[in-house]
């Protein structure tokens, strides 16, 4: 099993103030109409104090009704020419919750020369990874875990189709949620970012231009175009972790699939997923005064 790193720390590493803090985030961001199903959810990954209420509220707009059997969660904080990552582990201790990894999938992943492993002795930490593990596991804790890191490179889309496939042809009949963990625009001097100098202009920008000009493509499943605008512009930290995840959905319901997913297929075009925000903000909204340094972050639901 794999010991989370930042429990404790970046979330609680304990049952009662978990509950109380997710308590707490359906007071801050109350939730919104729920979905009967989900094929695709985008999360961020800073602490829980910072973007927990967004993660949190898009997770729980999925109905109670409905939960996935395996999660493929793409992350990873990779520069564009890393290796793509399997965390190879029977499964996860993040704090007080302990979550299954599916076996079967990564070991059938392991054996591509297009992927590296890590183990639970040698691997690189990574909130990516880990912070939306820890909000998925509350909302999601018997589903089995297969967390994949994607460098941000336009192989992510190949790589997200292909390991989509793979679980679909493995898992025939089991429900599958894939997951994108990404942070948007990291702005300010601290990050080295900071085109339209400091103050409220330049949260102004980040929130009506810079943000945007990922999310919007995204949203409308233009992925290149989405990937291509993180890059470019500095607008999302792991861009090749949602853009996999979203192809790696399509490929789920492009192959064998559950009852309600053949009935969706048939009202709409799954190649075109369809996509709705369900929290935005900046990290300026947990800090007390202003300053420089500040991140986005949006929680989407496909």
């Amino acid at each position: 099993m794999r010991h989370g790193v930042f429990a404790g720390t970046w979330y609680p590493d304990d049952s009662s103030t978990t509950k109380r803090t997710l308590r707490e985030f359906e007071t801050l961001v109350p939730p919104t109409r729920q979905a009967s199903e989900a094929s695709t959810v985008i999360l961020p990954h800073a602490g829980w104090f910072f973007s927990g209420p967004t993660a949190w509220a898009t997770l729980r707009s999925i109905s109670d009704a409905w939960s996935p059997e395996i999660v493929l969660l793409f992350g990873g904080h990779l520069g564009p020419a890393s290796q793509p990552t399997v965390a190879k582990t029977d499964g996860w201790i993040l704090g007080s919750l302990k979550l299954e990894s599916d076996r079967e999938l990564i070991e059938s992943l392991s054996d591509s020369s297009e992927l590296n492993t890590d183990s639970d002795s040698r691997f690189r930490p990574d909130n990516g990874i880990e912070l939306a593990l820890s909000v998925l596991g509350q909302r999601f804790p018997n589903a089995r875990y297969v967390c994949i890191g994607i460098p941000p490179s336009r192989d992510a889309l190949s790589l997200g189709k292909k390991i989509g496939t793979l679980a679909r042809t493995l898992h025939p009949s089991a429900e599958i949620l894939t997951a994108g963990s990404t942070d948007l625009t990291h702005y300010g001097p601290s990050y080295g970012f900071a085109p339209k100098g400091i103050g409220a202009q330049a949260e102004e920008w980040v929130k009506t231009e810079n943000d945007p000009s990922f999310l919007q493509p995204l949203l409308s499943g233009q992925l290149l175009k989405a990937l291509d605008a993180a890059v470019q512009r500095g607008a999302a930290c792991c861009p090749g972790a949602a853009v996999a995840a979203l192809e790696a959905a399509r490929a789920v319901e492009e192959n064998p699939e559950p009852s309600h997913q053949k009935n969706r297929k048939q009202d709409s075009d799954s190649s075109k997923p369809e996509g709705r925000i369900i929290d935005y903000r900046t990290s300026l909204w947990r800090k007390e005064g202003r300053t420089n340094d500040f991140v986005g972050y949006a929680g989407i639901l496909f």
